[in-house]
């Protein structure tokens, strides 16, 4: 937790360049993470996110990244990371 919001945090894999990355959050450990990512990085060089919308007290929402680069304007994307999970301890509208 981080200032009541959820903070997630990466670590960039050695030898894999990425113009951004994608967080993907799901109240499901392995389904319902969707299609679409909540939230896309403006950079390569970010290595967290701070979550504080949407979120419901004592639901545990699980989260995972990916990085994105276009080369060619072909999107390659790279392996997703780790899944992690965090329990909101407040309410955020």
């Amino acid at each position: 937790m981080y200032n009541g919001a959820i903070r997630v945090t990466w670590k960039k894999s050695a030898g894999y360049k990425a113009d951004c990355f994608q967080i993907f959050r799901s109240t499901k450990k392995t389904t319902g993470y969707g299609k679409t990512p909540i939230y896309t990085t403006k950079t390569g060089k970010a290595t967290y996110y701070t979550n504080s919308k949407a979120l419901k007290k004592g639901i545990r929402y699980y989260y995972k990244v990916r990085g994105m680069r276009v080369i060619d304007g072909k999107t390659y994307y790279t392996k997703w990371s780790n899944i992690c999970y965090r329990t909101a301890t407040k309410t955020f509208r």
